[in-house]
């Protein structure tokens, strides 16, 4: 069973007590990958939310450009956590993640998170609300890559008046 002191180094949990923290201590399991195991990839199944203990992870994206290579569009380090797409909808993976270091993993499924909070919804408002939030700090992330991706593709393409005249 992890420990709670563990638990209460993640965000997710800094602010849940000692007797909320227990709840999920008995439920998140600890699993460690080599410098580059899959953790897990696009299009596969998974309920889990991954919380690295130590170590690096890259998530990885298939980018659809002429040479269809896969991207590291971020890499992850302890603290950090992973997964809550799938977590919160149960849908397919939306990338691969790879370890790049070697790195332990707390792993919690949605099913055990479900038990948890079915007492004490509390405590998952609590933790839905910090996913939540970065999530939208990823949101507005995401929206500033691509407006700035957009403005300089507009940039390179636009038809200068000089053209126009002649």
């Amino acid at each position: 069973m992890v420990q709670i002191e563990l638990l209460r180094k993640f965000s997710l949990f800094k602010e849940l007590d000692d007797e909320q923290l227990q709840k999920f201590a008995a439920y998140v399991y600890e699993k460690r990958y080599q410098k580059g195991g899959i953790i897990c990839s696009k299009g596969g199944r998974g309920d889990e939310i991954f919380l690295i203990k130590r170590g690096r992870v890259s998530i990885i994206l298939p980018l659809y450009r002429y040479d269809s290579r896969d991207e590291v569009v971020s890499e992850l380090e302890a603290g950090d956590f992973f997964g809550e797409l799938s977590f919160f909808d149960g849908q397919e993976r939306s990338a691969h993640v790879k370890a790049s270091a070697e790195t332990d993993l707390l792993i919690l499924s949605r099913r055990d998170y479900d038990k948890i909070i079915k007492d004490n919804p509390r405590d998952g408002c609590k933790i839905q609300g910090k996913i939540i939030a970065s999530l939208v700090g990823l949101i507005r992330d995401i929206n500033q890559t691509y407006a700035s991706a957009s403005f300089l593709f507009w940039k390179k393409t636009l038809v200068s008046p000089k053209t126009l005249l002649t």
